[in-house]
């Protein structure tokens, strides 16, 4: 007869077992890691009908691994930039819980929706079943900052242009995620000294200098 220890010692084996492949399949190291992760997660977004954003999936793995430090994407609306993002922040925090990252836009409720998304990921039962240790720490999340349980110091955080951020350090990504809202911002003289006066005052003293931070700019 096998008793109700052993099932549940059973389960819990076999959740393991599944965690483990799945990491194993999606891990950095491993090629399009990231992207089929993405289509593990989304699969009605990602799929491969959309090359372009495999592309982009394989720059921001490229980044993860250390090949680009530096990068610019710049694509039309609703192509998934901001959306794919944000699963790249919560993939990366599966493999390294203590990356930190700061991600600015045009608004503090822009600032605010694409933090929640990025947490909702972390949330969902499909995100649970390759890592399900990465728990969000319940005394640190705020909606424009939150941290994952056992991390140091603040996972992610952000702001909108016209906001300020104090007391935090970002080390592995700093992210300028649509900071123009609109072809008239762009051509605003006044709103462009602001965006650079927040970019050189706020967004770039925000970065820990003693690390090897990536950026990413979006628009």
């Amino acid at each position: 007869e096998i008793g109700k220890d052993a099932i549940v010692k059973e389960k819990l084996r076999r959740k393991k077992e599944k965690s483990d492949s799945l990491q194993a399949d999606f891990a950095p190291t491993t090629e399009n890691g990231f992207w089929e992760f993405c289509k593990f997660i989304a699969p009605d977004f990602y799929n491969e009908k959309r090359p372009p954003l495999k592309r982009l999936c394989g720059i921001l793995q490229d980044v993860t691994i250390g090949k680009y430090k530096k990068v610019l994407i710049s694509v039309f609306r609703r192509f998934g930039k901001s959306r794919t993002c944000s699963m790249w922040i919560a993939w990366q925090l599966g493999y390294a819980p203590d990356s930190t990252f700061m991600r600015n836009c045009y608004s503090a409720p822009l600032a605010i929706d694409l933090s929640k998304k990025t947490m909702d990921i972390l949330l969902s039962e499909k995100y649970r079943e390759i890592f399900p240790n990465v728990l969000l720490d319940p005394k640190q999340s705020s909606k424009l900052a939150w941290q994952v349980k056992g991390a140091p110091i603040t996972s992610y955080f952000g702001t909108g242009v016209e906001g300020s951020i104090i007391g935090k350090g970002c080390k592995t990504a700093a992210l300028l995620d649509d900071q123009i809202k609109n072809p008239e911002e762009a051509l605003n003289e006044g709103f462009i000294e602001r965006l650079e006066l927040f970019i050189e005052a706020v967004h770039n003293t925000c970065i820990d200098p003693s690390s090897d931070c990536a950026q990413i700019i979006i628009s």
